[in-house]
């Protein structure tokens, strides 16, 4: 490790001859809550705690800055908002569209389909489409009977469009 933080100097002489007091937070489940062998756990700062977790258990370091932004920015900053399709329809218009970027797995389209119902859109005003291979001018053909009758058009697979 670089020695260029006063803080960690010594630690890697540490390590070498003491390997046997690192032993137990390199095989533990909870390397980020442990507290470091030795010296070394009043030694360091938060910030360098972090550095070590990376050297010694990089597979833990994600969590262990999720914990480290939950103690010292709040848990607001790592857990993702809630997502309310209400809100977010009230804030769209014709020109200003919802866009949802999914996870793999991730199939939100029957949630959409009941929201639309709930909000008087029948099968005649509510539309999803394909979009990618062997649709051609269907999307287009569907986004301007929606555009005349004054429906809402949910546009999948967008990623294959041309």
């Amino acid at each position: 490790m670089d020695n260029n933080f006063e803080e960690m100097k010594g630690i890697e002489n540490s390590f070498m001859k003491q390997s046997d007091i690192f032993k137990p937070i390199n095989d533990s489940i909870s390397p980020q809550s442990d507290p470091l062998p030795g010296e070394w756990d009043t030694k360091l700062s938060e910030f360098l705690k972090l550095c070590f977790i990376k050297m010694i258990r990089p597979d833990k370091l994600i969590t262990a800055i999720q914990l480290w932004i939950e103690k010292n920015l709040g848990k607001e900053f790592i857990e993702p908002p809630s997502f309310e399709l209400a809100k977010s329809y009230k804030q769209s218009s014709n020109i200003v569209p919802l866009i949802f970027i999914l996870s793999p797995g991730s199939d939100p389209i029957n949630g959409i389909r009941k929201f639309a119902e709930d909000q008087g859109y029948d099968k005649n005003k509510f539309q999803t489409v394909s979009l990618g291979r062997d649709q051609e001018g269907k999307p287009m053909k569907v986004l301007e009977d929606m555009r005349t009758r004054g429906g809402r058009v949910l546009l999948q697979n967008c990623h294959l469009a041309k």
